[in-house]
């Protein structure tokens, strides 16, 4: 089966997704605060979540190990379909459990890319996949 490297797209698609979750976090969190609705320790968890979505984001701008990284079509689909499901959850994640269970899924798959094992990554990619179904 052939292989293929992730493409400037691909990686700047990632980094979109992780900056998408920042965004939407940080708006939740904010709506929340507004109405008096978070404690401060789900505050302050949603703001580290925030910052390591952000975090995350401007780690895959700097440089993507994966780049490098030549991948199987059914790794390239797994990684597509995380990075898919981070974009659709924008907007929909409606509790601090969920962005909890969902950030760390996310967190997981950012740390795997960063280390460039494809194997760990493709499995952090299932759990973030499955995790985003649920949310």
């Amino acid at each position: 089966m052939p292989r293929k490297k992730l493409n400037k797209d691909e990686t700047l698609s990632l980094q979109e997704s992780y900056h998408e979750l920042f965004v939407d976090v940080g708006k939740f969190r904010i709506d929340n605060k507004k109405k008096q609705n978070l404690s401060k320790k789900k505050d302050k968890d949603l703001e580290e979540l925030q910052w390591s979505f952000l975090n995350i984001a401007s780690e895959l701008n700097a440089a993507s190990v994966l780049m490098k990284t030549a991948l199987l079509d059914d790794e390239l689909k797994t990684l597509t379909q995380a990075t898919k499901s981070m974009k659709s959850a924008a907007g929909k994640i409606n509790n601090v459990k969920k962005w909890i269970r969902v950030g760390g899924k996310a967190i997981a798959f950012g740390a795997a890319i960063m280390t460039g094992q494809v194997p760990a990554t493709v499995e952090a990619g299932k759990d973030l996949i499955d995790e985003m179904k649920n949310a």
